[in-house]
């Protein structure tokens, strides 16, 4: 069974970023399909190439960080992405595509499928990642209302 999930690795994350890029695509069109064709190349003939490669590259590095994350609350090493960042990737496009944060079961699935993450591993990890995202936003509000006169 190793062997199998071994050789999977590569076309799972493969397939999960093509799947990951028609489901942004997807979301593109859905997004500005009522919007006139030359309005749009006006806007992008005016944007900044550079804001834009900064997002795109700050997002990449933003899932790699989470895998990263992820790799390390397993007990794996930091640099394991191919154990972990198919089950981020996973999770991204179901909570795209599917109601209620559905995607962190497709994270559950696929790290046992795929990964070799038993699920309820997988569930306590993602549990503290919410948990530490949870006390970071709550640390975030706390340092504005303190910065910030009248809030």
């Amino acid at each position: 069974m190793k062997a199998i999930r071994s050789k999977l690795k590569g076309p799972v994350v493969i397939g999960t970023l093509v799947l990951g890029t028609a489901a942004s695509a997807l979301y593109l069109w859905i997004a500005l399909r009522g919007t006139h064709p030359a309005g749009i190349v006006d806007r992008l003939a005016r944007a900044d190439v550079g804001i834009v490669a900064g997002a795109i590259a700050l997002s990449a590095l933003t899932i790699v960080l989470r895998a990263m994350r992820v790799s390390l609350l397993l007990g794996r090493p930091a640099s394991d992405l191919p154990g972990s960042l198919p089950s981020i990737m996973a999770g991204y496009l179901g909570n795209l595509l599917l109601p209620m944060q559905a995607g962190e079961l497709a994270r559950v699935v696929v790290g046992d499928r795929f990964c070799a993450i038993r699920p309820a591993m997988m569930v306590a990890a993602m549990a503290i990642e919410r948990t530490a995202d949870l006390a970071m936003a709550l640390a975030g509000l706390a340092v504005a209302v303190l910065l910030v006169p009248g809030l």
